[in-house]
């Protein structure tokens, strides 16, 4: 198992059943909560945790790679159910030390933050697939990359019933019942 992304069993599920995924708008906004599955939301109230709000990505096909860090946080980790984006695939970095000073802060359409990372900034350290669903490490520079179709990611930004970010580890502890 990696320290980037690692695929959860399919029975966790977020989206109510009436709610069409490929739905959302191209590019990034929030998701009503009213199509949240309430037992997602009662298994996570039962690890102590609770849903700050699920981002939607929409990217278009050819996309990438947007090389970013989400809310400018280091070690933190998000749950994504991505629908389409065949063949697309996520690519995590190290940043070059001698290039930071080209990195910017950038508010996000949700008015959430990243640090945006140019290309040159960055070396490839890991790439893979997200799955439905996945857990993903959204605190070290990563971005994506989508080949002929479009890609929908909803994204589970998860808190401690204290406002604290879970990081990697911590989200990977609570749900070990679903690797």
């Amino acid at each position: 198992m990696n320290k980037f992304c690692f695929d959860l069993k399919s029975s966790l599920k977020l989206l109510n059943d009436d709610y069409d995924p490929f739905s959302a708008p191209m590019g990034h906004t929030t998701l009503d909560t009213k199509h949240i599955r309430e037992d997602f939301l009662k298994l996570i109230d039962s690890l102590n945790l609770k849903l700050l709000y699920v981002e939607i990505f929409v990217k278009g096909p050819d996309y990438g790679p947007g090389v970013h860090v989400d809310h400018g946080r280091i070690d933190q980790a998000k749950i994504n159910w991505v629908y389409g984006g065949k063949d697309s695939y996520m690519t995590w970095y190290t940043i070059i030390p001698e290039k930071v000073k080209d990195i910017k802060f950038n508010v996000t359409p949700i008015n959430s933050y990243s640090v945006v990372y140019p290309e040159h900034t960055v070396k490839e350290i890991h790439r893979q697939e997200v799955k439905c669903p996945s857990m993903i490490q959204s605190g070290i520079p990563h971005g994506i990359y989508t080949k002929d179709e479009s890609r929908w990611c909803y994204s589970a930004v998860l808190l401690t019933k204290e406002n604290k970010r879970l990081t990697f580890d911590a989200m990977l502890e609570l749900f070990k019942d679903f690797i």
